[in-house]
């Protein structure tokens, strides 16, 4: 069995955790948008080099779907039942503004790419479900 490789830092490479990542990018996506999010950067806040990083994450555009997808994951949905369609309509849009002005990085990232995933597909599935 092999002990783990350690990086730079002396941190082994797998005790690195991918949602350590994701919130370190969030961090950053956060306090300067989506330029703010350099390999550089993010491995710092990890406390590893950029070149450590990358045995974890291809580039810093692997990091946006997951990234995205935890902002929707915190984003709240109304209960639904026996909430009639409007209420429910104006709940979610107020979440999602308030998801946004949190995290104001999500749209310019939607431009870049889909970041459709589990996450906002339950967003979706939610707010076709209120109109029915």
């Amino acid at each position: 069995m092999s002990s783990p490789m350690p990086t730079a830092a002396g941190m082994p490479r797998d005790a690195l955790h991918q949602e350590q990542i994701i919130q370190v990018a969030i961090a950053l996506l956060d306090e300067g948008g989506i330029e703010s999010l350099t390999m550089r950067r993010l491995g710092s806040g990890l406390g590893i080099t950029a070149a450590a990083l990358y045995w974890h994450v291809k580039s810093r555009h692997d990091l946006l779907l997951p990234a995205a997808d935890t902002v929707w994951g915190q984003a709240p949905l109304p209960a639904l039942d026996g909430l009639e369609w409007r209420p429910a309509l104006l709940a979610m849009a107020d979440n999602l503004r308030s998801m946004l002005l949190g995290h104001p990085w999500l749209p310019a990232a939607m431009t870049i790419q889909p970041l459709d995933g589990p996450a906002r597909d339950r967003h979706d599935e939610a707010r076709l479900a209120a109109r029915t």
